[in-house]
């Protein structure tokens, strides 16, 4: 793709925008007309699956159950085509809007592709091809996650394990109703149908001791009986909105998901005027929710990472292009004119940049099933939903020993107010760009005490380290009064060693390693090391000393060596070794924006080949996880 259709397609309209409409009619529960208006949305290539989706979940909602198969069919394959994205996708992603590339779909949305082929072959009592979709399903799940275990879908599972009861496939029936109780699910039903699958077996067991006491009649009653499932889908996902990460003078964009309130709650089940029971919520796609914002983040700081020094490098280009002159001494037109080519295109680049906000949103946010047994023969049945959605009424026949009858009940709950998602999200790390900021519980404590007793040299320098792990260095003042109101001195040089070497303050730096050697500090510290290293980093010797990395120290003098390692290994020219010691010395608990900035800049220079080998992906990898587990989003 070339640079001009990547720039117009970052600033043009997503398929969210222009599917507006259908998302209205479907959300208002007017699902033939969201069918139908979905039809005239032409998705770009990027999107289609997207699009299939989207389009597969609105058909099923319609009950048109064999046309959704159709179109969640070609999703799948879609899906798979996309998971395994190609370099040159990778590439685009990295240098643009996240957007640009291909829509794979986050894990928990491919495994939604099978469940609902599944349910809508339930629903065409076509228990075969349902099985067949259930297969499919535990493949893709181990494929996905490498165990099947790993499937946090409780619906899904609950789903599969009905199908291979209804068709008799016992023993398959126990390991999946044996899943849920292995994951400690506190759900309905499955501890007596995991008792009645052993029974089935000939083989003894207990009912497990977190089992709900769903089942108020005998088990003989359920031998004579029929089956009535009644299925809810009910509200909508969460949203993922593009957000602003602000680490000095780097800008990331990663995504934070927003949540909508849920207003069903639960539905009565009515059995010929008698209130038989309620559904039960067996999924909540919140949950997944949680694992994709993580990975959608990690994902956008490593691309971030990686992108970062081709939008410098067309600065830097584009600056040298417009200085080009001819032999004459004149301008050089068609350099200057790349060079103002190669500026725009960088500065298109920051501006179409953003975290990618795509997801399945036509998805139930949350399933809830019920399950009853009853007399064979006909029955009026009353759903009645509490919260949100109008009373259903059907008339439906049971048989004995028959597959269930199934009654499916969709209530997109058409709400519009959405909040932020209770999941891990991220803040800016620049203080200065912090609208508000949280204050630590613990900073909090440590300031009564100090108000208690200003006197106590020892408090002062607690709140100094305290606030150094949180990324602020400036603490000179409060250690240097601390010291003087008769607090640990060796404790307190310590920290001034490690803050002023942090801050680039190598000569006072170096006069507090001096003032070291008059404390127990010179025979815990590499002294001389420090200040052979600070010597290279000044100028003041030529040869690349070493730093000993000092083990079962604590953890902000292991942290210090590893940074003044790759405070020396940049000076000489290895960037690769040195956003290594960046990152163990971030690891270890040197935080903050300048140690962030110092990893980020040293990563950027290193060669492509590097970050495509395993050491490179695990920086980047492991940047990122310590870096969103330590922030977090500040509106």
């Amino acid at each position: 793709m070339s640079f001009f259709l990547l720039l117009f397609s970052a600033c043009g309209s997503t398929y969210h925008h222009n599917a507006n409409n259908v998302y209205k009619a479907y959300y208002d529960a007017r699902f033939d007309e969201a069918a139908d208006l979905i039809e005239k949305v032409k998705p770009a290539e990027k999107d289609r699956l997207l699009y299939l989706m989207d389009k597969g979940m609105i058909l099923h909602a319609a009950g048109r159950y064999e046309e959704s198969n159709k179109t969640l069919s070609e999703a799948e394959e879609l899906s798979d085509v996309y998971s395994v994205k190609s370099a040159s996708r990778e590439v685009s992603g990295t240098l643009w809007n996240e957007e640009t590339i291909e829509y794979a779909g986050d894990k928990h949305e491919r495994l939604m592709i099978p469940t609902l082929r599944i349910l809508n072959y339930i629903m065409l009592d076509k228990w075969d091809d349902a099985l067949v979709e259930v297969r499919r399903l535990l493949n893709l799940t181990e494929k996905i996650y490498g165990n099947q275990n790993n499937l946090e879908n409780g619906f899904a599972v609950y789903l599969s394990a009905i199908v291979w009861e209804t068709l008799n496939q016992i023993n398959d029936a126990l390991i999946s109703y044996g899943q849920l109780n292995s994951k400690n699910k506190e759900l309905p039903y499955y501890g007596y149908d995991l008792k009645l699958m052993r029974s089935k077996l000939g083989l003894k067991g207990a009912l497990p001791p977190k089992s709900s006491l769903a089942w108020t009649e005998s088990k003989d009653y359920r031998k004579h009986a029929g089956q009535l499932l009644v299925i809810v889908e009910t509200g909508k996902p969460p949203v993922f909105v593009s957000k602003e990460v602000v680490s000095g003078a780097y800008t990331i964009h990663v995504p934070v998901a927003y949540v909508y309130p849920q207003n069903f709650v639960t539905a009565n089940i009515y059995v010929d005027g008698e209130n038989k029971g309620k559904v039960y919520p067996f999924y909540n796609i919140a949950n997944d929710i949680v694992i994709a914002e993580k990975e959608r983040q990690k994902r956008s700081m490593i691309r971030k990472m990686v992108k970062v020094p081709v939008q410098t490098g067309l600065y830097v280009t584009s600056e040298e292009l417009m200085r080009q002159k001819n032999k004459d001494g004149s301008a050089d037109v068609a350099s200057q004119a790349a060079g103002v080519f190669a500026a725009l295109l960088g500065l298109s680049m920051a501006a179409a940049e953003k975290a990618d906000e795509r997801s399945w949103r036509s998805l139930p946010a949350t399933f809830h099933l019920g399950r009853f047994y009853l007399e064979p023969g006909s029955h009026e049945i009353e759903i009645v939903p509490q919260g949100a959605g109008a009373s259903v009424k059907r008339t439906v026949n049971v048989e004995k020993g028959g597959p269930p009858t199934v009654l499916l009940l969709n209530i997109p709950d058409a709400v519009t107010t959405i909040k932020k998602a209770n999941t891990t999200a991220v803040k800016n790390a620049d203080a200065s760009k912090t609208a508000r900021k949280e204050t630590d519980p613990h900073e909090m404590e440590l300031m009564e005490e100090i108000a208690k007793h200003p006197r106590n040299g020892n408090l002062r320098i607690d709140y100094a380290y305290l606030k150094m792990k949180q990324g602020d260095y400036k603490r000179e003042y409060a250690l240097t009064s601390g010291m003087r109101e008769g607090g640990d001195k060796g404790r307190a040089i310590k920290a001034l060693i490690i803050s002023n070497t942090v801050l680039s303050k190598y000569g006072k730096a170096m006069e507090w390693i001096d003032q070291a050697e008059t404390t127990s500090l010179k025979d815990e510290l590499p002294l001389a090391e420090y200040r052979s290293a600070i010597s290279y980093l000044t100028g003041g010797v030529a040869q690349k000393p070493s730093v000993t990395i000092l083990q079962n120290q604590d953890n902000l003098i292991e942290a210090l060596n590893y940074y003044l390692l790759g405070l020396v290994e940049e000076k000489s020219g290895d960037m690769e070794i040195a956003s290594y010691n960046y990152m163990m010395a971030y690891k270890k608990g040197l935080v903050g924006y300048i140690v962030e900035n110092k990893l980020i800049s040293t990563f950027e220079k290193t060669s492509d080949a590097f970050k495509n080998t395993k050491e490179g992906k695990d920086v980047a990898e492991e940047f990122s996880e310590i870096y969103l587990k330590t922030h977090k989003e500040v509106k």
